[in-house]
């Protein structure tokens, strides 16, 4: 679950809070910022070098060559940079927080910790601080401390919407929904008229199977969309995964007026009408995916589908042929194969099937089960055979010595 995107680029919107002692070189480095912002990054460097010249252990100037080297995606330098400013700089906040990010940006988590965790300790009162920490410590799987950090951030910046979004979605993922709605209530009572806390909200009503609260929701926000398509379809796809299929078809049926060659509002108008049991209209827009893009094995799935619910296996499993020369690699198309298959006890295809699935993906659970039955009805009982249902006894915690084999 992702709160705020953070990424080494965000490094351009915000400003070091370290004042340079010397005005001239202060001065230097705003200009070179104001480059970097401009994508002048050689300008920008050449101009810190001058600045750094004049004052070699200069945070503002260390930490904007950091910045420059970060906004080239040139991480090392990056790095490098932030690293001379927090050395020569213990306590400077941004110098911790931009090092963190690039640490980040890396996949340094450990480091990305330990920086994360100064700039905050230097800064108790400055909130970037405490927001970029709690974003690190939920990247890094540690979702208590990421609410800490959150709340923190709460606590210093008490009407900032963003940040009671952000804590309601961390209280969604440790399951604390009764704090997650009052959070998320904040946020859309700071900010009436933008989405994202809207469909926050939504979100957690849709989680604690509140399907009345959830809808109105998203009723409102759909008076925020002013009819940018992207918004719309955020809303369509998120009425679609509560089940919603009328409200659905409704907004991607406008997105289609809106641009008929949209693919992912084709394909989802497929999906929404095989849901509702109406394979014909399903079966047209499926087609008509296809058509608006001949390479995606989507269409085909769906189709593959519509055919099975009409007991159609042969063109189900054409249809399922079709997409996977189209995506071979995809798993779940063997898997529908191999269950397409085992309707139709055509048991040696759907064994090679599933071997297909263990050979894309080994540690996949929930596949070596039906392919130890599939072993049994073809009285199989070789190595490879044993092994898998051995795995499958031990995906189910049976003992091995306890696990029936072939």
């Amino acid at each position: 679950m992702t709160i705020r995107i953070v990424t080494v680029i965000a490094m351009v919107s915000c400003v070091a809070s370290t004042a340079a002692a010397n005005p001239e070189v202060d001065a230097l480095v705003e200009t070179a910022l104001a480059a970097k912002d401009l994508g002048k990054f050689d300008a920008a460097l050449r101009t810190l070098e001058t600045a750094l010249k004049m004052a070699p252990k200069d945070a503002g100037a260390l930490i904007a060559m950091g910045r420059v080297y970060g906004a080239k995606k040139d991480m090392p330098k990056a790095a490098e940079w932030l690293t001379k400013a927090v050395t020569a700089n213990p306590k400077s906040v941004d110098g911790h927080r931009f090092l963190a990010l690039t640490y980040m940006h890396q996949r340094k988590p450990k480091l990305a910790v330990k920086h994360g965790q100064a700039a905050a300790k230097h800064g108790p009162k400055n909130w970037r601080a405490h927001q970029q920490l709690a974003d690190i410590y939920l990247a890094t799987g540690k979702l208590n401390k990421a609410i800490k950090a959150e709340k923190q951030v709460v606590k210093l910046r008490p009407k900032f919407a963003d940040a009671h979004r952000a804590l309601a979605s961390l209280y969604r993922g440790a399951r604390k929904l009764k704090l997650a709605v009052k959070h998320a209530k904040k946020a859309v009572k700071l900010s009436p008229t933008t989405l994202p806390p809207l469909l926050t909200l939504a979100g957690i009503y849709a989680e604690q199977r509140n399907t009345k609260k959830a809808q109105s929701t998203l009723k409102r926000a759909e008076k925020l969309t002013n009819n940018d398509p992207r918004a719309i379809e955020t809303i369509a796809a998120a009425y679609a995964l509560l089940g919603a299929t009328k409200p659905a078809l409704r907004l991607y049926n406008k997105l289609l007026k809106m641009n008929p060659k949209s693919f992912t509002a084709q394909l989802a108008v497929a999906n929404l009408h095989l849901i509702a049991g109406k394979p014909k209209r399903a079966t047209a827009a499926a087609q008509k995916a296809v058509g608006l893009n001949a390479k995606s094995a989507q269409p085909y799935k769906v189709l593959a589908l519509i055919a099975a619910s009409q007991k159609n296996f042969k063109l189900a499993e054409k249809h399922l042929k079709k997409a996977l020369t189209l995506d071979p690699k995809n798993g779940e198309l063997n898997l529908g194969l191999a269950g397409l298959y085992v309707q139709t006890s055509q048991f040696p295809a759907a064994a090679k099937q599933f071997e297909k699935i263990v050979k894309l993906a080994p540690k996949l659970k929930g596949v070596k089960g039906p392919l130890c039955q599939v072993y049994r009805k073809l009285k199989r009982n070789d190595a490879a055979a044993k092994e898998a249902c051995l795995a499958a006894c031990d995906e189910v915690g049976i003992s091995r010595k306890d696990c029936a084999t072939p």
